[in-house]
């Protein structure tokens, strides 16, 4: 099998949920030369593109879904993804926070990254299926880079999840507004470099403009989110999934304390930046 053949395959048959590309003349570069050329091939269906590009680190992945790291300053981002998948990555996560030991011991237990990145790495479960039993489709780039410098920079999804206290949380999840973004570059652009940091008058009028004008992000909650996925077209996940994952937020965000999940309104999201 070669790329060429890998294409077509990816064309005739849009139903098409796995692909195991292995043991093939296909290699790595031509595979992400692919994710480049037809992302709808990957963004709309595929939940596991088995080839060993997606088996090993990079730090250069299209940004369609970026996640923080719950503690350290990097995040993890996927390269495509179904909402199942994100359902369940999602649900795997708070259970875990939600569990007696709580952050802390997922944490420590398995490092400042690695719980992330281990929720994205597996295809959707099938009923019954353990943890254990799970197949890794793909392992997430690990990204050094803040969930800041993901807000400024990246066009897809991001999940911002962020410790408020001891145990405490905020989230939301969004994507810039690359209309009002873009323009908002281009006029921090004319501010004179000597200006802009620190902040200066002018670089904080255009950014109180912006803030009450135009919406530089969409902002949503995860019952929003879900709803905005199936309108870009892609399957929509399990409604026992979804269940299972919207029971977990609304239980989390009706708690105070430890444990309790909120979420963050755009004003706070500006704020937070």
């Amino acid at each position: 099998m070669n790329i060429d053949t890998v294409d077509k395959l990816l064309s005739l048959i849009p139903s098409l949920r796995r692909f195991v590309v292995w043991n093939t003349a296909v290699t790595d570069d031509q595979v992400m030369d692919l994710l480049k050329r037809k992302p709808e091939f990957f963004r709309l269906r595929l939940e596991g593109f088995i080839h060993p590009a997606f088996m090993k680190l990079h730090d250069d992945f299209a940004d369609e879904f970026t996640s923080p790291n719950l503690y350290g300053n990097s995040s993890v981002s996927l390269p495509y993804f179904t909402p199942g998948q994100i359902a369940q990555a999602l649900a795997d996560f708070l259970s875990a926070l939600a569990s007696a030991y709580g952050a802390n011991e997922i944490v420590c237990s398995m490092g400042p990254g690695c719980p992330t990145v281990a929720a994205y790495t597996c295809h959707v479960r099938q009923e019954g299926e353990s943890w254990g039993e799970r197949a890794v489709t793909l392992i997430p780039s690990d990204l050094s880079t803040s969930v800041k410098e993901a807000l400024t920079n990246y066009q897809g999804w991001i999940f911002l999840f962020i410790e408020t206290g001891y145990t405490t949380f905020q989230y939301t999840f969004l994507r810039r507004n690359l209309e009002v973004f873009d323009q908002f570059e281009k006029d921090l652009k004319e501010v004179p470099p000597d200006a802009r940091w620190p902040p200066a008058h002018e670089v904080q009028t255009i950014k109180d403009a912006y803030a009450t004008r135009g919406r530089l992000y969409h902002v949503y909650d995860v019952y929003d989110f879900f709803k905005q996925l199936e309108s870009e077209g892609r399957p929509p996940a399990a409604p026992k999934t979804l269940r299972r994952l919207f029971d977990l937020f609304s239980t989390a965000s009706n708690r105070d304390g430890p444990g309790s999940l909120k979420l963050m309104t755009y004003e706070k999201v500006l704020s937070y930046l």
